[in-house]
């Protein structure tokens, strides 16, 4: 239960640093609509492009106690070279970036990882975009609250801010028939989304109860073949307004945490934490409206037999317990806000997530769900002679729960092809309910920082 208490607060708290740059990433296969629809160029077909990125990138975490700051612990000490190859024959586009870092672990031990972030071949006619191999899918409108990347984990950023991209592997097919698009996505093999569990010794929160022994399962299934995702997506592209309806099949995108104690005669006490991932039927819309700079943003996602978080007391031989399960129940899930361009380099952001079971389920752990959450923020873009400065600062806060997080990032392009970025978060309690105060009261008062430096070449 704490767990996924302090997952939901830490995974969106640390995307925020990394989600308000001006304009989206290139990766990624989002809006039809958006950016260059024309068929490419003939006259340079067969070239190949070829790019690159070095950057290092350290992250502590400090906190307070009794007004004495405690020493910071490093979450990351990462170097990492990135190299990005396109071509262009006629018609098909192939793209592909690899990655080989090296970062070191709690025990000051070197840790590689050596990846593809992308591979894929692409092929595109009048009225056809197709696509195979391994990318990315973003189809959520949204910044800080998305609900419609089915295909990315759920709020799962790297130490630091930056979302840990994890691309799917399958099959994607685009069709245009003039104002409309119907898109496919068939995803043959299942990634199961990776958990936080890692990063919450590094931070000093107490998970589990330390008088009792804990044993930690996972239900997670093996990489095969036998768990296909799937979705498809119906688009309408009309002036001022981009909207969406879709159906996805597959595995929830996040991992849930259940918790139970079991007796065992004649004094055996044991704490049962399961990561649990399921199989649900989603259907959703997304809204974008653009008028002279304001930019408004919704969706909505309707959640065939969600499994919802369930507060059961239970009564042992030790006495009454309480543990954390699961029931299946329709949820629907909502997200809006805008993006007004208010002056030049001048950007403000408002974003705000609610959610609500549709059928009566009996001691729902409503903060466990994950609603009633408000963010807002100011982009800032700084010219200073030929470098380039951008400032956002912000807040978060969940009503669930009272905890608040400040963010701030400063970004500086001051030399050719270096980028400097330092960023902080910050948490904070103002005022705390039920089961979350033990999470939220260990991080009250504590500081994430990352410095990253980056050399494109």
């Amino acid at each position: 239960m704490i767990v996924s208490v302090f997952r939901r607060m830490f995974c969106v708290s640390l995307m925020l640093t990394a989600v308000f740059m001006w304009g989206e990433g290139d990766d990624a296969f989002g809006d039809p609509f958006s950016g260059d629809q024309s068929l490419p160029e003939h006259d340079e077909a067969g070239v190949v492009d070829l790019s690159g990125r070095l950057s290092y990138k350290p992250v502590f975490f400090a906190a307070y106690a009794d007004k004495k700051r405690e020493n910071p612990v490093f979450l990351s000490n990462a170097v990492e070279t990135v190299l990005t190859v396109g071509s262009e024959f006629g018609r098909t586009r192939f793209s592909a970036e690899f990655s080989v870092g090296v970062d070191i672990d709690g025990d000051n031990n070197p840790v590689f990882d050596i990846g593809a972030r992308r591979l894929y071949f692409n092929y595109r006619a009048d009225v056809l975009d197709l696509t195979i191999g391994r990318f990315a899918i973003e189809w959520s409108p949204m910044s800080v609250f998305p609900l419609s990347d089915f295909f990315s984990p759920a709020g799962m950023p790297a130490p630091g801010g930056d979302v840990a991209e994890e691309p799917a592997t399958g099959l994607r097919a685009v069709a245009y028939v003039g104002p409309l698009t119907l898109e496919g996505v068939f995803v043959p093999l299942y990634y199961a989304p990776t958990a936080m569990t890692d990063y919450f010794g590094a931070l000093g929160i107490d998970l589990y109860p330390d008088d009792i022994p804990v044993v930690l399962t996972d239900s997670r299934p093996g990489l095969s073949l036998g768990n296909p995702q799937g979705a498809v997506r119906l688009g309408l592209d009309i002036p001022f307004l981009d909207t969406y309806f879709y159906y996805f099949h597959g595995f929830m995108n996040q991992t849930l945490t259940t918790s139970r104690t079991e007796f065992e005669p004649p004094a055996t006490v044991t704490l049962v934490v399961e990561n649990v991932h399921r199989i649900v039927d989603r259907f959703g819309l997304t809204a974008t409206l653009d008028v002279l700079g304001f930019i408004v943003n919704a969706e909505a996602v309707l959640t065939l037999g969600a499994p919802v978080h369930v507060t059961e007391e239970v009564e042992l031989p030790i006495g009454p317990v309480t543990n954390t399960v699961l029931k299946s129940a329709p949820l629907a899930r909502w997200s809006a806000g805008f993006e007004w361009e208010m002056a030049k380099d001048v950007r403000l952001i408002f974003e705000y997530a609610d959610v609500e079971v549709l059928e009566n389920v009996p001691e729902v752990n409503q903060a466990l769900l994950g609603g009633n959450k408000v963010f807002g923020a100011l982009d800032v873009r700084l010219p200073v002679g030929p470098s380039e400065q951008s400032l956002t600062a912000g807040a978060f806060y969940d009503w669930s729960g009272g905890g608040l997080t400040a963010v701030a990032t400063l970004k500086s392009d001051f030399l050719n092809g270096v980028t400097v970025e330092a960023s902080g978060i910050y948490f904070s309690v103002l005022g705390t309910t039920g089961d979350t105060v033990s999470v939220y009261a260990q991080l009250d008062n504590s500081l994430i920082f990352s410095l990253t430096a980056t050399y494109d070449f």
